[in-house]
């Protein structure tokens, strides 16, 4: 038998969007204060009590996470077609290659990529004298992908957990317990 669910009208999302929305401001933190501290070394770099702003760091942070919940929004936002009986084996691959598309992307960061180039400036009094660009690759060092892809595997595991508590569910209702 099979089933279809979409789990953007389960009675599972309220559980999922949260769990989203957590990593995705845990992700966002991490970004942010990786940012923040290339800045302060660039600042230390430079001396004197200069003071330096990567422009537009709300962006670059936005544009990352996008691209790295896109695959996870296209699977939890659309319908999927399952087997009863082998729906969890199932389950679990959609969504561990979605996961692994986010390690993937971030993984990807440390390459140069000048599509993303983006512009540190010094704030001189009023006035701004651009200094340098930087990019993801150089601010994010792999203790940061380390932390940012703890975070997803942790919702990951959470994220599964619920979508097979919901196949169980549906499965049960239905009249073929799911094994």
């Amino acid at each position: 038998m099979q089933i279809v669910i979409d789990f953007a009208l389960s009675e599972s999302r309220r559980q999922l969007d949260e769990i989203l929305l957590g990593l995705k401001r845990d992700v966002e933190f991490e970004l942010h204060d990786a940012l923040a501290v290339h800045e302060n070394r660039l600042s230390d770099e430079i001396g004197s009590g200069v003071d330096v702003t990567i422009c537009d760091t709300g962006d670059m942070v936005n544009q990352l996470i996008e691209r790295m919940f896109t695959r996870l929004r296209n699977i939890l936002n659309y319908p999927h077609r399952f087997e009863l009986v082998e729906g969890t084996d199932q389950i679990t691959d959609l969504l561990s290659e979605a996961f692994d598309k986010v390690g993937e992307s971030l993984a990807g960061l440390h390459q140069e990529n000048l599509g993303e180039t983006y512009v540190a400036v010094v704030i001189n009094g009023q006035s701004s004298n651009v200094t340098d660009t930087v990019t993801w690759s150089d601010i994010v060092d792999q203790p940061i992908i380390d932390k940012i892809t703890k975070l997803y595997r942790e919702a990951e595991m959470k994220v599964l957990a619920i979508c097979r508590r919901e196949l169980l569910y549906l499965g049960e209702k239905y009249g073929k317990p799911v094994e």
